[in-house]
């Protein structure tokens, strides 16, 4: 049995890294197509060019794979049914599901893998490609120094600041305005002139707090006030914002929580962090569905694998689409907006194995 594992393992991986290379080099081409004019007007260096490309590898990776995964599958076992090596293989008493467990095996890790690759490595790259396209191709001005303009943050607590400049050396904020929400109600607003980080909270100077409650407004004027209650710290006031794309799981479900906070709608977030889980799983369901279908169909042509893998990967995206969109718009739940493609593919894939065992 390891013979044939290696067998069917070998054939799989070699159209893989070959779908894989020409799926990530016709995303690659067409993007160069459409930006060349951008890069001729800025007069960006190649170099330049090749690193923003390089940068863009990761997120390229990350949603091709599971299209390159599927055509891999059609074409392998499509290719061993064609050459009746199927039939032999179930005349001497392997089963269908026997033989392609190397492949679902395969295909698991595959999921697992690129779930972590999505987390730790494609949003470090998107960032770095972000920024080599606003400040490298299109020559946006850096920030320079250690003061930070018109800084908008979501803090907990449902507090939202809105700070004219922050001053990283100093850890000191000028021009603050501070709104606290609940419950979607403005519950606190603090304005003042400008605050400092002193022994592990913030100091407010020469402003205002006003609190809102059924009763109405009241109205505190300060020349010196501490808020030890504020979690927000400097490297907080410091740290760039980062687009919620650019976000892992871990760091989305924070930015949620602070949305929410702030009385803002979370359902299109929400769905975004889920999918973050689903569609890296798309690649075990992908591979379930294409083998079995290939063990069905055995005089497919690699014709046939193409155009079925193209259909295939145009009624899952469409899927997800349909889903996520109801998603956004609160009908379905966030869960199951982010996994009905998965488990509508997961049930014909089963399904389809198991009528090519009979």
């Amino acid at each position: 049995m390891r013979i044939l594992d290696r067998y069917v393992l070998s054939e799989y991986l070699r159209n893989l890294l070959l779908s894989l290379a020409v799926f990530i080099l016709l995303v690659l081409v067409v993007n160069l197509w459409e930006k060349i004019d951008t890069y001729i007007d800025h007069q960006t260096p190649a170099l330049t060019v090749g690193r923003y490309y390089f940068y863009q590898i990761p997120y390229i990776l990350s949603i091709t794979l599971p299209m390159a995964m599927l055509l891999a599958s059609l074409f392998s076992v499509g290719q061993i049914a064609r050459h009746n090596e199927l039939v032999a293989i179930k005349a001497s008493g392997v089963s269908v599901r026997r033989m392609l467990l190397p492949l679902f095996l395969f295909a698991g890790l595959m999921s697992v893998a690129t779930l972590l690759f999505n987390e730790l490595v494609v949003p470090r790259a998107n960032q770095e490609m972000t920024t080599i396209e606003n400040y490298d191709i299109k020559k946006k001005p850096r920030r320079l120094g250690s003061i930070r303009r018109n800084v908008h943050l979501l803090g907990d607590g449902g507090r939202i600041y809105l700070i004219k400049t922050y001053d990283r050396d100093n850890r000191e904020m000028n021009g603050v305005v501070i709104q606290r929400f609940t419950h979607n109600q403005l519950v606190e607003r603090i304005d003042a002139a400008k605050a400092i980080w002193d022994r592990g909270s913030w100091v407010f100077y020469d402003g205002v707090v006003r609190t809102f409650s059924r009763e109405g407004e009241a109205v505190s004027i300060f020349s010196e006030l501490r808020r030890p209650d504020i979690a927000e710290r400097p490297e907080d006031m410091a740290a760039e914002e980062k687009d919620p794309e650019n976000m892992n799981f871990r760091e989305l479900g924070i930015y949620i929580r602070r949305v929410q906070a702030g009385g803002s709608a979370v359902e299109k977030l929400r769905v975004q962090r889920h999918l973050k889980i689903a569609f890296p799983f798309a690649s075990l369901i992908v591979v379930l569905l294409g083998a079995s279908l290939s063990a069905i169909r055995r005089k497919s042509g690699l014709a046939f694998g193409f155009g079925i893998s193209l259909a295939l990967c145009f009624v899952y995206y469409g899927i997800m689409r349909v889903s996520e969109v109801l998603g956004q718009a609160a009908a379905l739940p966030a869960p199951a907006a982010a996994w009905i493609a998965n488990a509508a593919f997961a049930v014909a894939g089963i399904l389809l194995l198991i009528r090519a065992d009979q």
